[in-house]
């Protein structure tokens, strides 16, 4: 719709440029030409409109066009090298590198490339590249299908390159500078909108001529060497004997809270003790029996 809505204004300022025209001739001349201007500009719109009517038979006749990428995560024994064969398959099937980077992450190395192929080699580039890893951790492959916005962009085109001949027609036909300027400033516009439909055609044919491979290389992570168990004496009773100063430190320290966490006892037990030993002093003692010698 909105196509359809920037191709409605672009016919309505050719037919302003037309009555500018037309209103703007003195003589018999233009006169006499201000009708074949308005034949000229309405065969503009009918090609314009027929070009969007034709678009739909296009699609049937058009091959679908498809943009493969997919990233690939590998663990590999050397990452230098892996990099240096990366770039050796893409070459030999016809491609290249298109971006690479290298760094180096918990002193592991580790890189980064992104590689271009011709879409017929995409397969056989893949299974190369899954083959110069030791574990494949990730894998991710995406195909998107651009047909219908390919055939729209052609559709757009064209009727802009329709607007555009007629442009220069009118300004062919003008009669003065300000019909001039006025008609190549429109002229100007559909010219800079043929050029931006025609970057991002040119986009399209690339993307899908060539598929898109992001590869992450990095080595396996290093394995801890595991201590063999060695029989030490001396270093056990060592063991042993730190062990036992612990033991003592800690009883130690629970003895201390028990005494400092009872005080208030001791004064009891002081008084409690006195009682006591006044009581045993003072208590009357028993007479041996008489009979005894």
């Amino acid at each position: 719709m909105m196509r359809r809505a920037a191709l409605s204004v672009a016919v309505a300022f050719s037919l302003a440029a037309v009555v500018a025209l037309t209103a703007c001739a003195g003589n018999e001349e233009s006169s006499s030409s201000s009708p074949k201007l308005a034949e000229g500009q309405s065969q503009a719109e009918q090609e314009a409109y027929g070009a969007v009517a034709d678009s739909s038979q296009d699609q049937s006749n058009l091959d679908r066009k498809i943009i493969q990428t997919a990233s690939l995560d590998l663990q590999v024994e050397d990452v230098a090298d892996a990099f240096r064969k990366v770039g050796q398959i893409a070459s030999a099937a016809g491609g290249f590198v298109f971006e690479s980077s290298s760094s180096y992450a918990n002193e592991r190395p580790q890189a980064d490339i992104t590689i271009r192929v011709p879409a017929e080699q995409y397969e056989s580039v893949m299974e190369e590249l899954r083959g110069l890893a030791v574990k494949v951790e990730r894998e991710n492959s995406k195909a998107q299908d651009v047909t219908e916005e390919y055939i729209d962009l052609q559709a757009e085109l064209r009727n802009s390159q329709a607007i555009e001949s007629r442009y220069i027609e009118l300004l062919d036909r003008a009669q003065n500078i300000t019909e001039v300027l006025t008609v190549q400033d429109r002229l100007d516009q559909v010219r800079l909108e043929i050029e931006r439909v025609q970057g991002r055609i040119n986009a399209i044919n690339t993307l899908v001529d060539l598929g898109t491979i992001s590869v992450h290389l990095e080595a396996p992570p290093v394995a801890e060497p595991k201590s063999e168990a060695k029989v030490d004496p001396l270093g056990a009773a060592g063991k042993s004997w730190e062990a036992s100063l612990v033991f003592l430190r800690a009883v130690s320290a629970g003895f201390l809270v028990v005494v400092v966490f009872l005080w208030w006892l001791l004064p009891v037990a002081v008084v409690a003790g006195i009682g006591l030993g006044y009581w045993l002093l003072r208590r009357p003692r028993s007479a041996p029996p008489r009979g005894d010698p």
